[in-house]
């Protein structure tokens, strides 16, 4: 869960001091977070399917190369999945032409989810640049 958003971002929402503590444990604000988060998960995601996907993501070998589509790759600020340096790397390598587009944002990974409004123009640019090419 912590992977999908920024260390910016958790140390803003949460004290990094326990709110129970006891001689044994103790209880930090992020844990409900992250208690929510993973049980909305597991609720939504059978194992075998979340299994499935991490195999698959895995496993995928697609040589960018051969990919003759032009495109758009966002990148994000401090987007622990796909790096900005991952995602200059396969702009370098694409059979095609390729723009990098930043989206500003304090979320990672998730500012495709988070940040709609700075997105969209993004989208929409590439879209029509699509469409009129």
């Amino acid at each position: 869960m912590t992977t999908y958003r920024t260390a910016d971002e958790f140390g803003d929402r949460f004290d990094c001091a326990p709110v129970n503590l006891t001689e044994n444990d103790a209880v930090f604000p992020v844990e409900s977070y992250l208690r929510e988060h993973g049980e909305r998960f597991a609720a939504r995601w059978r194992a075998e399917r979340f299994l499935a996907l991490s195999l698959s993501a895995d496993l995928h070998n697609v040589n960018p190369a051969a990919i003759q589509t032009p495109c758009v790759l966002v990148a994000t600020d401090n987007d622990a999945i796909a790096p900005r340096a991952q995602i200059d790397a396969l702009a370098r390598e694409l059979g095609a032409p390729c723009r990098v587009v930043d989206l500003p944002s304090r979320n990672g990974h998730d500012a495709f989810l988070t940040e709609p409004d700075a997105l969209t123009p993004i989208l929409r640019t590439a879209l029509n640049a699509s469409i009129l090419s």
